[in-house]
């Protein structure tokens, strides 16, 4: 007796879903390494300036130290975030920029309110960000449901 064919061709088993990388634009891929870098750099200066500040400070102000050395961290991590989830493709990445857009805006309008433009100084950088939100912000529907990661789809390709 002959197999029977199928109605199902060869492409069928193949897993066909989109990379979260590949909606991003070039320009926006670049633009994220860069953020990157700026985020490092930005790390780097502040733990350039807690060294400074250790040596220049009284021995026993230890709490000092500590404390700046945990605001550095913060502030590093606020400037570091946004690109490396966005990179590492994380599902929730656009939606966690948007929430340290939305912190930031509040952060320098309260200060603004409470201090003048005196502490304006502290939002400037928010400027060299709007580009990169600009481009992830069209992304986001696409980025949580259409698309995943390249760890996942590595392993929908490898169960097949």
């Amino acid at each position: 007796m002959e197999q029977q064919q199928t109605i199902f061709d060869k492409s069928f088993d193949e897993v066909h879903t989109l990379r979260r990388r590949q909606l991003m634009q070039p320009w926006l891929k670049l633009y994220t390494w860069i953020t990157i870098g700026f985020g490092l750099l930005f790390s780097f200066l502040i733990f350039r300036e807690s060294i400074t500040a250790f040596k220049a400070s009284p021995q026993d102000n230890a709490g000092y130290i500590v404390g700046f050395a945990i605001v550095g961290i913060i502030i590093s991590a606020i400037y570091l975030a946004p690109a490396v989830l966005v990179w590492l493709e994380v599902k929730w990445a656009i939606w966690f920029n948007i929430v340290i857009a939305a912190l930031w805006v509040v952060t320098i309008a309260l200060g603004t309110i409470m201090s003048g433009t005196d502490s304006l100084y502290v939002g400037v950088t928010i400027i060299y960000f709007i580009p990169f939100w600009a481009g992830l912000f069209p992304l986001r529907r696409r980025w949580s449901k259409e698309a995943i990661s390249g760890p996942t789809l590595r392993k929908l390709r490898g169960q097949l």
